[in-house]
């Protein structure tokens, strides 16, 4: 006799053994299913990132050349206009004294050509002075030069020289005394006076190669 116990286990490892066996894998789930999602974004977000960082600093540094072309540029600008502005005021004065020469101070010939600049001294004296009042950009230089200095000394110089060549012109002294002789008192006093004035020009011309920065061709 069989115990029913037994029985019922036999059957039921009958049944097991005719049923198919299905095995199915569970994979766990993954514990962050959003963390692969967001690489893809913050790779973009970081490549944007840079790239407008790149852009910013190239925006930067092209702004800075700029700006710095600029003031250059702005500075060589007023370099060579005030380079410009020298050269008219010099120009300007080298001209004037060049015709007063001309025209109150020629070349001596006779008594006519002293007596002239006596004459016309006072209006000579007036127009260089005239001339050398509205410079601003040589003024300094000028300055530098004592060319006012050498000018008042010049002037003081002619006023008294006019008094003698007047005396001399007036009382025939040239003719009378040194008529015979070599050298004419008159021509002697006057020829000084136009040396002085040209020692003036001259002056003026080295000051004016200096500043210009101009090499003369006895320097070159």
């Amino acid at each position: 006799m069989i115990h029913p116990i037994v029985s019922i286990a036999a059957f039921f490892v009958d049944q097991l053994s005719q049923a198919p066996v299905q095995v199915q894998c569970i994979l766990p789930p993954n514990p962050d299913p959003g963390l692969k999602q967001w690489i893809p974004t913050a790779v973009s977000l970081l490549s944007v990132g840079i790239g407008l960082w790149i852009a910013n600093r190239t925006i930067r540094n092209a702004r800075e050349l700029t700006e710095w072309s600029f003031r250059a540029t702005s500075e060589r600008d007023h370099e060579r206009w005030i380079l410009d502005q020298k050269k008219a005021e010099w120009g300007k004065l080298f001209t004037e004294f060049t015709e007063v020469k001309k025209e109150f101070l020629p070349i001596y010939k006779d008594e006519k050509t002293a007596q002239s600049f006596v004459d016309q001294w006072d209006e000579m004296e007036q127009r260089i002075d005239y001339i050398a009042m509205p410079f601003i950009f040589i003024a300094q230089k000028l300055i530098d030069i004592e060319f006012y200095q050498l000018w008042q000394g010049f002037k003081e110089k002619a006023s008294k020289d006019n008094a003698r060549i007047s005396e001399l012109i007036k009382n025939r002294l040239a003719k009378l005394m040194y008529g015979h002789t070599e050298g004419d008192p008159i021509q002697s006093i006057y020829c000084d006076l136009e040396n002085e004035y040209i020692r003036i020009i001259v002056n003026m011309r080295l000051c004016a190669e200096e500043d210009l920065d101009i090499k003369s061709p006895a320097k070159s």
